[in-house]
């Protein structure tokens, strides 16, 4: 399918832990107090946004990626946007995951930033 939209000046994301409730962006469900959710920033049209993910939405949007991916899409065509995922997951099948699941999902995307941030640049030998 690959995915084309107007490109943001700028993004940064990360994963946090809520404070308080948000709302996901994406599917409108709850963020409750003390859950992972992703953050992300940046520059779109030469205004600021910021937008609020669940653990659900972000399975579904990595695995819809990896799909368009396999599809031949390249990478900055294989992710879909907040407005397209539930209809594109719905046509790829992608599975209705637990709020369980999703946490899983952002603990390990949060261990493997980390791993990734610390790990030293090897030296030429």
């Amino acid at each position: 399918m690959c995915f084309e939209y107007e490109a943001v000046e700028c993004f940064s994301s990360c994963i946090r832990k809520s404070r308080k409730s948000h709302r996901c962006e994406c599917c409108g469900s709850e963020i409750v107090r003390g859950s992972l959710y992703r953050f992300g920033s940046g520059i779109f049209d030469g205004d600021p946004f910021s937008v609020k993910h669940c653990g659900v939405c972000e399975l579904k949007r990595w695995l819809i990626h990896v799909i368009e991916l396999s599809h031949g899409c390249r990478w900055s065509e294989s992710w879909c946007d907040d407005y397209d995922m539930n209809e594109v997951a719905e046509n790829y099948d992608v599975p209705d995951y637990t709020p369980q699941e999703g946490q899983r999902f952002l603990a390990f995307e949060q261990v493997k930033t980390a791993n990734l941030q610390t790990q030293q640049p090897r030296g030429i030998q």
